[in-house]
């Protein structure tokens, strides 16, 4: 099963240049894949009271049982919704507050998870262009971006909406996509009760609904120019 699984993720376009030497396993972070290499040898003592999985830690111990349990302790500052992970959890909240805690040291691109960024700075600060397209020969620093590119020649769309008939050819499109068939709308006016689905529209309806005295007084002057026009 863990040899099924290992194999779909090289399918997902997720760039991950972490390989273990045991199980050929690979992994988006370093610490992770460190981390993947120690369990084949430590000794997991703490077992499941609900399977039979074993972990080395208590603390994963804990979070593994919330699967079975059910248990969602961590809630959202900001909405109702709750979660068994604390990763999780804060990942959501930067939904709403729009901070992107880990910047890059090399350049000014921001990340919501250090996994991101640490895989950020091996593809492009290290140099690596191992990734090469077999139709035109353009290199790339990543297999995430390589897949991409290579679907501009095949057509391939292998992300499908399981709500409608949808297919597309990248993940952001897909996701995207998916926050039309959402009943959330996690994006709140702080003016008014107004919510909505996307942040763009969030930032529309501020803009025009709640205008800041500097937007009021540029549309107060272009008013003036266009009744002086007239």
């Amino acid at each position: 099963m863990e040899d099924l699984k290992a194999h779909q993720e090289t399918h997902d376009g997720v760039d991950r240049p972490y390989s273990c030497p045991l199980c050929r396993k690979e992994f988006e972070s370093k610490w992770v894949w460190k981390k993947h290499v120690k369990n084949h040898t430590a000794e997991k003592r703490f077992k499941c009271a609900h399977c039979d999985m074993r972990f080395r830690d208590p603390s994963h111990l804990d979070e593994h049982e919330r699967v079975h349990t059910g248990v969602k302790p961590y809630k959202c500052s900001y909405c109702d919704k709750t979660f068994s992970k604390t990763s999780n959890w804060k990942l959501h909240e930067t939904i709403h507050t729009g901070l992107l805690e880990y910047p890059c040291r090399h350049c000014d691109q921001v990340f919501r998870h250090p996994s991101s960024r640490n895989a950020h700075t091996v593809r492009i600060h290290n140099g690596f262009t191992r990734y090469v397209c077999d139709f035109c020969n353009k290199h790339f620093a990543s297999r995430f971006n390589l897949n991409r590119h290579v679907r501009l020649h095949t057509g391939k769309k292998p992300y499908s909406c399981s709500q409608c008939d949808k297919q597309f050819s990248d993940q952001t499109g897909f996701r995207r996509h998916k926050v039309v068939h959402s009943a959330d709308k996690p994006y709140k006016c702080t003016e008014c009760p107004s919510s909505y689905k996307r942040k763009s529209s969030l930032n529309t309806h501020t803009k025009w609904k709640h205008p800041k005295e500097d937007q009021c007084a540029q549309q107060s002057d272009t008013s003036v120019v266009v009744v002086a026009v007239l």
